[in-house]
């Protein structure tokens, strides 16, 4: 089954998509992060895989960044507390919970997780 669109002349305009969308209704494209360096019609399988593990880097990245964030935020509210006046181990359990979700994010190889310079993460 092919997923090429296909034109042909429409009332809407000088040609319609088998979306159903004319060229004048078509969604803005936007560059990728790092400026696209790719033609944006290249779908080949190793493309997706490359863009997957980019993805895959930037949640990753987030997330760390979280939990580091959350692991600051938790220090503060146990320096500020009367002792035993906070109970912090459903923070604790969360910050865990998110921290073992992150490292799965990348999954098995391929995608991967991958830097945009090209050196594997995790």
């Amino acid at each position: 089954m092919s997923t090429q669109l296909n034109e042909s002349p429409s009332p809407n305009g000088p040609s319609s998509r088998s979306n159903g969308l004319s060229e004048e209704n078509q969604p803005p494209t936007y560059p990728p992060p790092g400026g696209g360096n790719y033609v944006l019609e290249d779908f080949s399988q190793s493309r997706i895989n490359r863009g997957q593990q980019e993805i895959n880097y930037y949640i990753s990245d987030t997330d760390e960044k979280i939990l580091v964030a959350l692991r600051q935020l938790r220090g503060v509210v146990a320096t500020l507390a009367n002792p035993g006046q906070v109970d912090l181990q459903a923070l604790d359990d969360a910050i865990e919970e998110v921290s073992k979700a992150t490292k799965r994010i990348a999954g098995p190889f391929p995608p991967g997780c991958l830097p945009p310079t090209g050196l594997r993460v995790g």
